[in-house]
């Protein structure tokens, strides 16, 4: 019957002091590991019950404004919505970052463990003992108290970064700070107004006339969240239930080639979606009554070929914004900061790069089309920074026809046109 090798010799006292050193090292590593591992289970399991769709708070919350009859009361119970909306959000990226950062910790963790492992397990194998040395005795009680002062420091150590590791789970995601500027990532210089060198000839030619009225604004879904931006149909007769998995309320089905996290635009006929890659940005124009695929038009400026690509989170990607269109073109954006205008038979009007922006989470900000502007909310960097700026693109021409700095950090709002005042 074979038995595990026996720890090393206790007159081997400076072997005896590293395997002691090994040993506490590897339980204290252990441990921590274990600890973190609780941690993070825990933060996964309160993480998976944020469900933004099935809040129990969300329902209540929308079933009261459905139910309200007073202006006052309505709007008393969309800002709570909203404010309860943002909170779970914000709730929901800190649990993110906090998973991350527990999983740092966790190689950390498992990486001490294994080497101390290693170490004790080398030291408990028999080794030839050497000569005598009169010396020895008083360099292993050196080495004992080395051994015990870098263990106390390394559970101390551990000990407090688990420590943080709490107060990240407990702190309110309301309380931090705005994430920083990813690292090694500089700002591009936004482009001449007048294209200077960034912008693409478009193949198609600029369009004039008259800018669609309210009411013809009003009967299709132009934009993000629709023609007024505020999520409500002109339509009263849309299915409020559907099933992709039984059929139920769909009419057709069909695949997207590239992946894009944007929102579909609609005006007549025409469907029309964006999607990209790291090296690739599409937009796609789909008919409505069938799903079929009329045409896709890949969207290229000269930057290009040498444009790193930006960061991206896996739930964001590289089309993020949603399109908008006027009826006559059709305007998309992506997250390298490639800014387009086709027109509905998929020819390219004009296209220019406006530089990689600096956005912790990849940009998401979605377009606006009002009468002649394409309105890009171009947010980037810190306050600190004054880099951001809300954009007016000329629709036929891609000219810039002004801009307004704007003194806050990056952020991902979509613009809203409303009538205030009579203007």
């Amino acid at each position: 019957m074979s038995t595990a090798p026996p720890p090393p010799r206790m007159n081997d006292d400076l072997g005896r002091a590293h395997y002691q050193a090994a040993v506490g090292s590897a339980i204290v590593a252990g441990v921590f590991t274990l600890v973190v591992c609780g941690f993070l289970a825990a933060a996964h399991i309160r993480t998976q019950r944020l469900d933004f769709q099935n809040s129990e708070d969300l329902t209540a919350l929308r079933a009261g404004i459905v139910k309200a009859s007073d202006a006052g009361e309505i709007t008393k119970l969309k800002e709570e919505l909203r404010a309860r909306d943002l909170q779970m959000r914000a709730e929901y990226f800190h649990r993110q970052a906090f998973s991350r950062s527990g999983g740092y910790l966790i190689g950390a963790g498992a990486l001490i463990f294994v080497i101390a492992a290693a170490r004790a397990a080398a030291c408990r194998k028999r080794l030839p003992m050497p000569a005598v040395d009169s010396q020895a005795a008083r360099r292993a009680v050196r080495m004992i108290g080395l051994a015990r002062v870098s263990v106390i420091a390394l559970g101390v150590a551990l000990g407090g970064s688990g420590l943080l590791l709490g107060v990240l789970a407990s702190r309110s995601p309301t309380d931090e700070a705005a994430a920083p500027s990813p690292a090694g990532t500089q700002p591009q210089p936004f482009p001449d107004p007048t294209g200077g060198g960034t912008e693409t000839p478009g193949t198609a030619p600029a369009m004039v006339g008259e800018p669609p009225s309210p009411a013809e604004i009003a009967k299709q879904w132009p934009r993000f969240r629709g023609p007024g931006g505020n999520g409500v149909s002109a339509y009263t007769n849309v299915p409020a239930t559907w099933n992709a998995k039984t059929g139920e309320n769909i009419l057709w089905q069909t695949p997207v080639p590239m992946p894009g996290e944007n929102s579909p635009v609609v005006w007549g006929n025409r469907l029309f979606l964006t999607g990209a890659d790291e090296k690739n940005r599409v937009v796609y124009c789909f008919d409505t009554a069938t799903g079929k695929l009329l045409w896709q038009q890949p969207v290229v400026t000269p930057q290009d070929a040498t444009a790193q690509p930006p960061d991206k989170l896996d739930d964001t990607g590289f089309a993020a914004p949603t399109l908008a269109t006027d009826g006559r073109r059709v305007a998309a954006i992506f997250a390298n900061g490639d800014l387009a205008c086709l027109d509905h038979d998929g020819k390219i009007v004009w296209a220019k790069a406006l530089g990689l922006p600096l956005n912790q989470y990849s940009y998401g900000s979605s377009l606006v089309v009002y009468r002649n502007l394409v309105l890009v909310l171009w947010d980037q960097g810190t306050v600190d920074d004054y880099m951001s700026r809300l954009l007016a693109f000329d629709a036929e021409t891609g000219k810039v026809l002004w801009q307004k700095r704007r003194p806050v950090a990056a952020s991902w709002a979509t613009p809203l046109v409303a009538g205030v005042g009579g203007q």
